[in-house]
């Protein structure tokens, strides 16, 4: 039996994992066409770097992963205050 592989695993391996740059939330998203959107996760929103597309394409599966990385960048973003109250 032949293995399937994930095209967007292999071109794109970072894809969905978050790293904290100057204190914020940064990852990198895949549309539809196999572009990659560089992405900044803030407190409620994200902001998606669109500037070298023309448009982009977002099923409901990547819309879903949008919120939850939106969700575990609020975990993030919580725990820093937390710790900078100093509590």
């Amino acid at each position: 039996m032949k293995k399937e592989i994930d095209i967007e695993d292999v071109l794109y391996p970072n894809q969905y994992i978050l790293t904290i740059e100057d204190g914020a939330v940064h990852t990198q998203v895949i549309d539809l066409e196999l572009d990659p959107i560089e992405c900044i996760v803030y407190e409620d929103y994200i902001e998606l770097n669109t500037e070298d597309l023309s448009y982009i394409q977002l099923d409901i599966n990547k819309l879903d992963a949008l919120i939850q990385i939106i969700n575990e960048a609020k975990k993030y973003y919580r725990s820093k205050a937390y710790k900078e109250l100093d509590l």
